[in-house]
């Protein structure tokens, strides 16, 4: 976990929907699950976990897509980013996705989570970092189609 000291903006391809993250304490991962795969058409994804209190629209509003019965993703109704992923009834944290921050970069990678469905060719993906086949440290259970 690392503490983030400034607030972040980001947003949507189209730029109809903005969003904000204030600062305070945040965990980084890489994502190598089917569903995220699926979802970003990336063979890996970049994930911010925050508080949600610390997360808030600035601009429009998000459609969402539910996960199963225990998770939903958060994306633009008009160009179809992905800005978020939470898990449905919990409501300690938010996960935004890292490549829809204006500035990325201020947000490294800690580790790496669901390494054990991680493509072959995204095995020398920062090889240092941790990693752990599932969900990762500390962290709610899996999704449905992880």
């Amino acid at each position: 976990m690392s503490l983030l000291d400034t607030p972040l903006d980001g947003g949507c391809l189209c730029g109809r929907v903005r969003y904000r993250v204030d600062p305070g304490a945040v965990t980084v991962a890489y994502c190598h699950c089917t569903q995220c795969r699926r979802a970003s058409g990336a063979p890996v994804s970049l994930w911010a976990t925050v508080h949600p209190a610390r997360w808030r629209l600035t601009r429009g509003a998000l459609a969402w897509y539910a996960v199963g019965a225990r998770a939903e993703r958060g994306f633009c109704p008009h160009c179809g980013a992905q800005l978020v992923f939470r898990f449905t009834g919990q409501d300690e944290e938010i996960d935004v996705a890292v490549g829809t921050l204006d500035t990325p970069d201020a947000l490294p990678p800690q580790y790496h989570v669901y390494t054990g469905t991680r493509l072959a060719c995204m095995a020398a993906l920062a090889p240092e970092l941790p990693a752990w086949t599932d969900h990762g440290p500390d962290a709610p259970p899996p999704t449905d189609a992880a």
